[in-house]
């Protein structure tokens, strides 16, 4: 589910990541 645009962002901040998968469920 990891798409190679969240790549830089879980770099970033895995809690971006998270709260950005939420919203795409």
């Amino acid at each position: 589910m990891l798409s190679p645009v969240f790549k830089p962002f879980v770099e970033q901040s895995p809690v971006t990541v998270m709260a950005r998968a939420m919203i795409e469920r």
